[in-house]
């Protein structure tokens, strides 16, 4: 019976298992480097077009929120012997991180974004390229929406956060990281994202990285 939020992607608000009483999903707005507004709204599937191994076009969309959710707080189904999530009487709170896209992207015009993101990281150093640190637009608003999901969780006095993102990884030991960060991360100015994390910390509130 108390509050957990998860910030993630790819929720299944509309599931069978899901308990709508227990679902509180967190809707906020955020203006990208464009100058547009994009909405963050957890209720949304992400829907991308793609081809398949015969050439059709074939639409997808992530469910990791989703299962993540379910772990937590799915309903049990006993025709099926699914005794249902391990803290189905807590309050989920849900945040995402991935911006509205109610409309599918073409193939092309997608792959057409991939290569010029790709072309411009090629020529980018390992750091640059630090979700947590990098100068980036697309990182820098990436690391926006993280730290709007996980305050707007924090401000709902949540007892803990399930995290499923991070940054790929700087090294096999604590000391790489540290290293790596160090000059990166401890002295950053101006960082959402590690405000949030402190943020969140101070308030006593859990941060689980899975």
């Amino acid at each position: 019976k108390v509050k957990i939020g998860v910030l993630d992607g790819g929720y299944q608000v509309e599931h069978v298992l899901v308990n709508r009483d227990k679902l509180h999903p967190i809707i906020f707005e955020l203006t990208n480097s464009d100058g547009e507004k994009e909405s963050f709204n957890p209720n949304v599937y992400n829907i991308e077009t793609d081809k398949d191994e015969q050439g059709k076009e074939k639409r997808s969309y992530s469910v990791h929120g989703g299962q993540v959710a379910g772990v937590i707080g799915a309903k049990a189904l006993a025709s099926y012997q699914y005794a249902g999530g391990v803290a189905k009487d807590a309050e989920l709170y849900l945040a995402t991180f991935e911006a509205d896209n109610p409309a599918p992207q073409s193939l092309s015009a997608s792959q057409a974004n991939d290569d010029e993101e790709m072309e411009e990281e090629q020529t980018e150093s390992k750091e640059n390229q630090s979700l947590l640190s990098s100068n980036q637009p697309s990182l820098q608003f990436q690391r926006l929406a993280l730290a709007t999901g996980m305050n707007k969780l924090v401000a709902k006095r949540v007892f803990a956060i399930n995290n499923s993102w991070n940054e790929d990884p700087v090294g096999h030991t604590i000391q790489e990281m540290d290293d790596a960060y160090r000059e990166t991360i401890l002295q950053a100015k101006n960082n959402p994202l590690l405000d949030a994390i402190e943020n969140a910390v101070k308030q006593d509130t859990l941060l689980v990285f899975a």
